[in-house]
């Protein structure tokens, strides 16, 4: 059901503004039935001699069109940028297609299909500003008053039984050996490839952070230790890439592209049905795994076995900062914990 609203026509209180006011209004049923905005009819009738008429909005339709062609001369097509662009699809046809694109038909699009303090609100707020702005229309500012406080859920990540319980039957399979790699050192899923492992339990690896750029060289360090046996990590078993054999060792052999295709097949990999029915039977039919809760439960479980902080953030790649701000949380129940039980000894 349309809502009301009330719009000033502007016209003089005559005989000949009452025309005037019928065809307008007449006009502005004609735009709201073929979905378009009627205050841009009342702009376009009542502009003046000697001022620029204004253009004619840009449709719905065409808007997309010009967003789409943006988001696809800045990224490849993967499996994961397909997906990411269906979803934000779905979201834009819920606009009228044939309606004019303006700030008060994405206001009120936000306010009726999505809750407030969601995330579905701040993620649909986000892609109407980036509509905007790529279309070069007015009012970003304010609709991004209109996101909301969405706080996210913290991860819940699976315990350390969880993971060996998983590893064990998967480890044999075409992607275990990378599951099984991650989950000991804590790297990043595009850094799986370039892992060189050491007899000391060290690794040397690539620190994939921004795409387009080179990565650069560290070293990680397996937590704990005894998993590298466990899973024969030192029988390294890394599949092909989609177009080249996924195994970089130094920064300049690094294919960005390359990379990103590999990631998503390893993604594409947990649709196979071991994984479905392991992961159901040891964290139950609702649960999602995803590949970071490896890296997360990496770093917690760095935390609870009291390792030095600054070592850890090295291996992860990232600086102490960082990893205190995201980590703050379990930092201070294991600190607290810690020293509780000295008081107590």
């Amino acid at each position: 059901m349309r809502k009301q609203r009330k719009a000033g026509l502007g016209c003089p209180a005559t005989p000949g503004g009452l025309i005037e006011a019928e065809q307008i209004a007449t006009a502005m049923h004609q735009a709201i039935s073929e979905g378009i905005d009627p205050s841009t009819v009342v702009l376009r009738a009542k502009h003046q001699p000697g001022q620029v008429i204004p253009e004619k909005p840009l449709t719905v339709a065409e808007a997309i069109a010009t967003f789409e062609k943006d988001y696809w001369q800045t990224r490849n097509r993967l499996p994961n940028t397909e997906l990411t662009w269906q979803r934000y699809q779905a979201v834009l046809n819920r606009l009228p297609a044939k309606g004019a694109l303006s700030l008060g038909l994405l206001q009120r699009t936000l306010l009726e299909t999505t809750e407030p303090d969601s995330r579905t609100r701040e993620m649909t707020c986000i892609l109407f500003e980036n509509l905007l702005d790529k279309c070069g229309v007015e009012g970003r500012e304010k609709l991004s008053k209109l996101r909301g406080d969405y706080e996210a859920k913290e991860r819940k990540l699976p315990t350390d039984t969880q993971l060996v319980q998983l590893i064990d039957v998967i480890r044999p399979t075409k992607w275990g050996w990378c599951l099984a790699a991650m989950a000991a050192f804590g790297c990043r899923p595009g850094e799986v490839p370039s892992l060189q492992l050491h007899d000391d339990g060290t690794a040397d690896c690539l620190s994939i952070k921004q795409k387009k750029k080179l990565p650069g060289e560290r070293t990680c360090f397996a937590c704990p230790k005894e998993w590298i046996d466990r899973w024969a990590l030192n029988e390294v078993e890394i599949p092909t890439g989609p177009l080249t054999e996924a195994r970089w060792i130094k920064p300049e052999q690094f294919d960005s592209f390359e990379n990103e295709r590999w990631v998503a097949a390893w993604r594409g990999g947990r649709q196979a049905q071991i994984y479905k029915e392991t992961i159901a039977e040891i964290f139950g039919a609702d649960y999602r795994l995803d590949i970071y809760d490896l890296r997360h439960r990496w770093a917690v479980r760095s935390i609870e076995t009291n390792v030095n902080q600054s070592l850890c953030a090295a291996s992860m790649g990232h600086t102490l900062q960082e990893h205190e701000r995201r980590y703050q949380r379990w930092m201070k129940k294991t600190d607290l914990r810690a020293a509780m039980a000295k008081l107590t000894t």
